[in-house]
């Protein structure tokens, strides 16, 4: 059995780390795990004769979030995790724009 550590994106409260459990622990393989909301991490334990990483990450994509190895991320994970750091940016400062203008109007 393998334990991996993974970061996690995306989820803005709690109810959005029951629902990466949930995916997680839906993959055939998967012995146990655990999402620590505060830090941004799961740890998952599970078969390597039965999943990979990379499935893990399927399920955790496929529900709406991110996941990226926690200590082997390479050029290729640390590019993913820039981009999506960087749509996360865009889409806070549209959305302050949109209020900043829309308290104008109402003033």
């Amino acid at each position: 059995m393998e334990t991996v550590t993974l970061r996690l994106q995306g989820m803005s409260c709690a109810a959005c780390a029951t629902a990466v459990e949930r995916a997680i622990k839906q993959v055939p393989g998967v012995e146990s795990c655990s999402v620590n909301f505060g830090l941004e991490q799961t740890t998952v334990a599970y078969w390597q004769e039965h999943t990979s990483v990379a499935d893990i990450r399927q399920a955790v994509d496929a529900s709406g979030y991110q996941a990226f190895p926690l200590s082997t991320a390479g050029a290729e994970d640390e590019a993913a995790e820039k981009r999506v750091q960087e749509q996360a940016i865009a889409s806070i400062t549209r959305r302050l724009w949109v209020g900043i203008v829309l308290s104008v109007l109402l003033m």
